[in-house]
C-alpha cells in the first residue's frame, strides 16, 4: 500500500492538499500519513485567521485572543496553546480522511 505524505496546518491550502490526496489515495489504495510541524514563531492573529480558528475551544480562542492583542509586533503565543492548536489541526484533518473511509496515520 502506497502512503501520501501530507502536511497540514489548518490553511485552505492545506485543507486543498488533504482532499487532493485523498482522490488519490483513493484511486490508488493507498493511505493517508498527516503531519503538523509546531511552528514557535507563529503569530497568534495568524492562527486566528485560519479555517481551523472556527472550531477551536473558546480557552485556546481567548488565548490566541490575547496574544494577537498584546503590544509589540513580536508577541509569542504560548508553546501549550501552539501545541493545542497543532492536534486539533491533525484531529480536524484525520476526521476529513476517516470520513472518506481512507487509512490514516498522524504523526
Amino acid at each position: 500500500m502506497s502512503a501520501i505524505l501530507v502536511p497540514v496546518d489548518g490553511s485552505v491550502h492545506a485543507l486543498k492538499a488533504l482532499r487532493i490526496a485523498g482522490d488519490l489515495a483513493d484511486k490508488y489504495g493507498g493511505k493517508i500519513v498527516l503531519l503538523h510541524v509546531l511552528v514557535p514563531d507563529r503569530k497568534a492573529g495568524r492562527i486566528l485567521s485560519l479555517p481551523i480558528a472556527d472550531v477551536l475551544p473558546p480557552k485556546m480562542g481567548a488565548a490566541l485572543g490575547a496574544a494577537a492583542g498584546a503590544p509589540g509586533a513580536r508577541a509569542r503565543v504560548p508553546e501549550a496553546v501552539l501545541k493545542a492548536v497543532g492536534e486539533k489541526v491533525l484531529e480536524d484533518a484525520a476526521a476529513k480522511v476517516h470520513r472518506r473511509g481512507i487509512d490514516v496515520e498522524v504523526m
